[in-house]
Parts: C-alpha cells; sequence; structure tokens
C-alpha cells in the first residue's frame, strides 16, 4: 500500500465519527453562516479549518492549491501605530484574497506596535476603511484586535493592560462598527491555565455589545515546551472548557480556535530532531484530531473555526515547525486526507 493511501485509512480512523444530534449541527452551522464561512470551504466535523500563512514564502494560493478545499479563514498579521499607517503586507495580500473563487474569511490580527495607548481613532479608523474595502469585495472580516491581550509578563507591546486595552478595544469597536458594519470584532486571549483553567480572562472582557466573537491562542507544545510529545486526548477539550462555558455558550458567542499548531521541534537551525520521542506525523494529527474531531464538536457546538500558525520559527532555543501544508509530505498529505471524515 502507498504512503498516501496508509496516511488516508489512518485519518479515516481518526475522524470518522458518529453522526452528532441535530441540534447540535444546526448551532454549529448557522453560526458559521452568520460569521461569513462559506460553506465550499475545508469544514471538517463542521469546524472551518483556516491558516496563518506566513506571507514571506507562501499565499493564499500557495496553501490552497495544496487542500482539497480552500481554507475557510486566512490570517494576517497588521502592525499598526502613529508612526505608521501603511498596515504592513496588507495591501500586498489583497489582491490574492479577493481573487479567490471561494472567500475565505479575512481575521485581521491587530498589533499595536507602540502600545496602547498610542492607539487613537485615526489608526482605528484606517484599519476599519481597509476591512470595508474587503467587505465590499465580498470578503467577511474578522479583526482580531490586540490579540493575547492578557499574557502577563507581557511579551507584546499591548499586552498585560485591562484599562489600556478596553480604551483601544473601544475606539476600534466603534469605528469599525461605523466604518465597516459587516466586519466583526474578535476578542481573543491566550489561552491560561491558572486557577483551574478558568484564568485572568475576566479582566480583560469588554463586555457583551461590542464583542462579536470569542476566541483563543492555543498550541500543542509538548512537555516542557522543548519536547516532541503526543498531545494528550481530550487536552483541548478540557483546558479550553472553561472559557468557551464562560464566554462562548453562556453569552450565545461563536467561537473561534483563532490561532493553534502542534509545535515539531528541532535543535537550533539542524534537522535534528529534539528530544521526546513521537514524530511530527503523530504530533499534528493528533492535535488536529483535538481541534477538528468530532468530540470538539460535540462539546463546543458554538465553535466555527480553528485558524492554523503554518510558520517554521527560530525560538525558544529551537526551530520549530509549526507548519500542516507546504512543509512536511506526510502532515500535508495527512491535512488533505480530513475531507475524508
Amino acid at each position: 500500500m502507498s504512503l498516501f493511501l496508509v496516511l488516508v485509512a489512518f485519518a479515516l480512523s481518526v475522524f470518522s465519527l458518529p453522526v452528532l444530534d441535530d441540534s447540535v449541527d444546526s448551532i454549529t452551522m448557522q453560526k458559521r453562516w452568520e460569521q461569513g464561512i462559506s460553506d465550499n470551504a475545508m469544514i471538517i466535523n463542521w469546524i472551518g479549518l483556516g491558516f496563518l500563512p506566513d506571507f514571506d514564502v507562501s499565499s493564499v494560493s500557495e496553501i490552497n492549491q495544496a487542500l482539497p478545499l480552500p481554507m475557510a479563514v486566512v490570517g494576517d498579521y497588521i502592525p499598526i501605530s502613529s508612526d505608521d499607517t501603511s498596515l504592513g503586507g496588507f495591501w500586498y495580500h489583497y489582491n490574492d484574497i479577493v481573487g479567490q473563487a471561494v472567500k475565505p474569511v479575512y481575521m485581521a490580527t491587530i498589533e499595536l506596535s507602540d502600545g496602547l495607548w498610542d492607539f487613537d481613532s485615526d489608526q482605528a479608523d484606517v484599519i476599519s476603511q481597509a476591512m470595508a474595502d474587503l467587505n465590499n469585495a465580498g470578503v467577511p472580516v474578522w479583526v482580531r484586535f490586540a490579540y493575547e491581550m492578557n499574557g502577563c509578563p507581557a511579551w507584546n507591546a499591548w499586552g498585560c493592560d485591562p484599562n489600556g486595552f478596553f480604551q483601544a478595544w473601544n475606539i476600534m469597536a466603534n469605528s469599525l462598527h461605523y466604518w465597516a458594519p459587516n466586519s466583526k470584532m474578535l476578542w481573543s486571549p491566550n489561552i491560561d491555565t491558572d486557577n483551574n483553567n478558568w484564568g485572568n480572562y475576566d479582566q480583560y472582557y469588554p463586555g457583551d455589545d461590542t464583542v462579536d466573537l470569542v476566541g483563543l491562542s492555543f498550541y500543542s507544545f509538548g512537555i516542557d515546551q522543548q519536547e516532541n510529545t503526543v498531545p494528550n486526548s481530550g487536552f483541548l477539550i478540557q483546558t479550553a472548557g472553561p472559557f468557551y462555558d464562560t464566554y462562548s455558550a453562556a453569552k450565545g458567542k461563536p467561537f473561534v480556535l483563532s490561532e493553534t499548531s502542534a509545535a515539531y521541534h528541532y535543535y537550533t537551525g539542524t534537522q535534528v530532531a529534539a528530544a521526546g520521542g513521537s514524530n511530527e506525523l503523530q504530533i499534528k494529527t493528533a492535535w488536529m484530531n483535538e481541534v477538528l474531531g468530532w468530540n470538539t464538536h460535540y462539546n463546543f457546538p458554538n465553535m466555527v473555526a480553528a485558524v492554523w500558525f503554518n510558520y517554521q520559527k527560530n525560538e525558544r532555543d529551537q526551530t520549530i515547525d509549526y507548519r500542516a501544508i507546504l512543509g512536511n509530505p506526510s502532515v500535508q498529505s495527512m491535512v488533505y486526507a480530513l475531507k475524508n471524515w
């Protein structure tokens, strides 16, 4: 049997699961439709699969060519400050995005280069008017503003400052709802496992009136975030459950894994795998099952999408391959086979 058929059979064994209750499916379908996700995109167990491409080395078109169906969401990092309102690479990606036959949701991940207190309505209006251009071209938009703001000590210029975050968030929300009323505000903290996974989210929640979707950054990093180990079954549901229950289920908000991946670790600058013993296909297949499996849809019926961080980076004194597409061919074949769930 060829390697491809083996991978297909393996994926089918993981993702072919019992049919869900119709009421759970209808909840997801309605919320997915309301958030702009196309039924013709990559939908696995009712959850849309999207990507955060490394636009320095790949494009939306190149990733879509490696998929059986178009990506449901494309994420992009957009820096902005009072000194620079060019929106980074946004306009370079624009034609590629609007040119897709099946339009992905555009998830604009806004990075405040000079911090929360530098952000003002002029910057917000630049973002909003660009998002309105996308809407007018038929592209749905989620603005993932000042993401992972709850990380403390802060690992970005806009983190660990609730008051500053609320001020900046409200400026952005007011502008977006005025200039681009068809776009949506995505509140997206980082997973926080303190206090039995209840985390520090509440002090950063801006309020039901301005939040359209809720999301999390949540990765599988392996033991000590350094080793190649497979995530435990149920890890996602158990860890993200309190967040989902509080901010999605209780409030009726759609839920997104707005940044996720499974790390495969190499010793820096080499192709020598770090300790742990699991191979890349095992790790990424297990995490795809955590993210897109039947059990996740059943427990998180408001979950409409997961967006995969498709980068290779040098960080944490290692080279880490986060890619599902355009990296390891075996992993890419596994992802391709997901359409057969």
